[in-house]
């Protein structure tokens, strides 16, 4: 890399002298200002050939480096500074590990606007939906959307003198047939154990508190939220038989060898 000048544009004079201009006779050494120490630089060299006949290159030119970088002629260091990551910065891996890129990506977890007078939150159902949640800034006031993947959508909406829900399935029809005034909570979930010793003509009974006995009334799904409850339920052909009283009971094709950790969803229904 060629060396730029750093004299002035216009015509000078060598021969007369100039404070702007520093002459080095035979070699030697310039000792830099602090403000180029701090950046690294303590002094550059010059060598009494160096310089003659206009090709003197940048890496040719050496100096003492400081704290700041390991170079010690100047090509070196320009490609040093150029490269090198500043203390406290973030890699590109690191970035894209922790912030959401403009494009593509994946977000985990609840997801908030805030409005004048109203915040909208989308958050997701483990193993069932979505909720889109709008509620007035004191909290008296909300919607609420709750998406489920079998195709089922639940509209709450509380005005602040109690909760009014829809219930749509798959074809918008509103399965409780008119609005349900004060309805029971939304969907909520409840963790049950599947162990390998409870089962008994492939068949095994768990209780779960809020199970109702009526079929009628709930929508009840399985939900795999982990890679080994999702496998196990596959391998082992494990679903609902029936319900009843706060107990469910499952079925499988198959007698799993371990316990089978996972969550049931309640969908009411009814109203």
């Amino acid at each position: 890399m060629p060396l730029i000048s750093c004299f002035p544009a216009e015509s000078i004079n060598l021969d007369t002298t100039d404070s702007r201009y520093v002459q080095i006779e035979n070699g030697g050494v310039i000792t830099l200002a602090e403000a180029l120490k701090t950046a690294g630089i303590n002094s550059i060299e010059f060598t009494e050939d160096d310089g003659v006949g206009g090709g003197m290159e940048a890496s040719e030119i050496t100096f003492t480096p400081g704290s700041g970088i390991a170079s010690t002629n100047v090509q070196d260091a320009i490609e040093e500074v150029t490269t090198k990551v500043p203390s406290g910065a973030l890699t590109q891996e690191v970035a894209d590990a922790r912030y959401l890129q403009l494009a593509g990506g994946m977000l985990t977890g609840a997801l908030s606007f805030q409005g004048e007078g109203v915040t909208t939150t989308i958050e997701p159902i483990p193993g069932l939906g979505f909720n889109i949640i709008a509620s007035s800034s004191d909290g008296a006031q909300s919607a609420t959307i709750s998406v489920y993947y079998d195709g089922m959508v639940y509209i709450t909406v509380d005005g602040g003198d109690g909760s009014v829900s829809y219930i749509f399935d798959a074809n918008g029809l509103n399965m409780a047939g008119k609005p349900i005034t004060n309805c029971p909570s939304l969907p909520t979930q409840k963790p049950i154990t599947l162990t390998a010793a409870g089962w008994s003509d492939n068949k095994q009974t768990v209780s779960v508190e809020g199970i109702d006995a009526d079929p009628l009334k709930q929508i009840i799904m399985p939900c795999t939220s982990t890679e080994a409850a999702t496998t196990a339920v596959s391998d082992y052909g494990i679903s609902i038989l029936s319900q009843g009283a706060n107990t469910l009971t499952f079925k499988c094709s198959k007698v799993p060898t371990a316990d089978v950790a996972m969550n049931v969803a309640i969908m009411p229904i009814g109203g």
